[in-house]
């Protein structure tokens, strides 16, 4: 017998008051006073129900704290997202699993999500029987590109009377990153340089692009990836494929982040229309074979090497994915430092919203003549190009305008309304819902 009563006080000494995750919380000070003041006024006023109330009472505050004391670790919260990047204008899918490992059911579960994802929320009030599970899916469309974070999620849940409350902070966070659409330009005549900002003129000729010119007889020392093999079938000699040669060099697109030239905000700010063009005219000359690179300053400079290949175009995306109009240097200081950084006269496509005609000249001296250069014009709400059109054509600088507000068509835009898939630019099966 005493053996018992020494292991029921070391069972109540191991009992810890917080559990080992979370915390509990009196919600409702008030219900603590009330016991004592039943026990008071039962002493002074000798009803026996004034005593079974107090104990009754006393019951009900240590059931409460019994049931969330016990509760409260025997759950978990798991959330799933099949990508930890997307594009604007996809939709973000998270896919939210509550299972309830406890004997008492979970009355209610507030999910307090602060993550910084534009648009996205994930507050719910959720519920969980007795060993049971519960599923649910929280959905939003990618409207701004950047890099977020999806943040710790505060839980929270109380007993049925609401004496005492659990609180447990998940400490895992993800990143998630939003990603520029490519849209569809008009035909632009693009650049022709002679010389690419990395190479020489020699080196270049010496890559060959995507096009095959003809075929000729094999040479010692050509490649066996360019053999004809249905020329060969038909001639019963070995003959090559001959590509054509990049001509132009490389293209350096220059893209203005200073913050004096920008102006709008959101969807209608100029630098945000300056990303999607960089990216998109990028992607276009990728496509062709072309040797494209990237120059830009904002409050630090971003550089993308002058490379060949589709998949190229995920430098210029990754580099732009949270680029912001804080840069001090002017366009033609930004010149100035793409001159010091390449040799010779390179092909260039300047995209800014500068209204000022004092780098006009500069890109004009930097380039060295009328086919390597090309700029696209970011026209801001009520004001106009003319000026800088003017000046340009006085140089013989070919130039687009794109104003504030026009919708460029996505590249791989949603067909019809059933539901299916579609395939990003990159290959990526997105779903499109009804």
């Amino acid at each position: 017998m005493r053996e018992r009563f020494y292991d029921a006080v070391a069972a109540v000494r191991g009992v810890h008051l917080q559990p080992p995750r979370g915390k509990i919380e009196l919600a409702a000070w008030w219900a603590i006073l009330i016991f004592p003041v039943l026990l008071l006024v039962a002493i002074v006023v000798p009803y026996y129900i004034l005593y079974h109330l107090a104990y009754l009472w006393g019951w009900m505050l240590i059931a409460s704290w019994l049931w969330v004391r016990y509760q409260g670790p025997r759950f978990e919260l798991t959330r799933e997202m099949r990508s930890d990047w997307a594009q604007v204008g996809d939709e973000l899918k998270e896919q939210w699993l509550l299972e309830n490992q406890g004997v008492l059911p979970i009355l209610w579960l507030e999910v307090n999500d602060a993550s910084t994802f534009p648009g996205y929320n994930a507050r719910r009030v959720a519920a969980a029987g007795s060993r049971g599970v519960e599923r649910w899916e929280t959905t939003a469309i990618c409207r701004r590109r950047g890099r977020y974070w999806l943040v710790p999620l505060a839980l929270e849940m109380s007993d049925p009377l609401g004496f005492f409350r659990y609180r447990r902070a998940e400490t895992a966070t993800r990143e998630m990153i939003i990603y520029p659409p490519l849209v569809r330009l008009p035909t632009l005549e693009r650049p022709r340089g002679q010389r690419g900002g990395a190479a020489s003129a020699a080196l270049l000729n010496l890559l060959p692009t995507p096009s095959a010119g003809g075929i000729r007889d094999y040479r010692a020392g050509d490649p066996l990836n360019y053999i004809h093999w249905r020329a060969v079938a038909r001639t019963g000699k070995l003959m090559v494929k001959e590509f054509d040669q990049e001509i132009a060099g490389a293209v350096w697109i220059v893209l203005d982040l200073a913050r004096a030239a920008q102006s709008g905000s959101g969807d209608d700010a100029t630098d945000e229309l300056g990303v999607i063009l960089a990216c998109s005219l990028a992607n276009i000359m990728l496509g062709e074979g072309r040797t494209v690179g990237l120059f830009a300053h904002g409050a630090e400079r971003r550089i993308v090497r002058p490379g060949r290949g589709r998949q190229h175009v995920w430098e210029f995306m990754s580099t732009l994915v949270d680029a912001q109009a804080d840069g001090d240097l002017a366009l033609p200081e930004v010149l100035d430092e793409l001159r010091a950084f390449t040799p010779g006269q390179p092909a260039v496509v300047v995209i800014t919203p500068d209204l000022q005609r004092d780098w006009v000249g500069a890109l004009a001296e930097l380039t060295g003549g009328t086919t390597s250069a090309l700029a696209l014009l970011i026209e801001p709400q009520n004001e106009s190009t003319l000026a800088v059109a003017k000046q340009l054509g006085a140089f013989g600088i070919r130039h687009t305008v794109f104003r504030i507000g026009d919708r460029l068509p996505l590249l791989s835009p949603p067909r019809g309304s059933e539901p299916g898939y579609r395939i990003s630019p990159f290959g990526r099966a997105v779903r499109i819902d009804a």
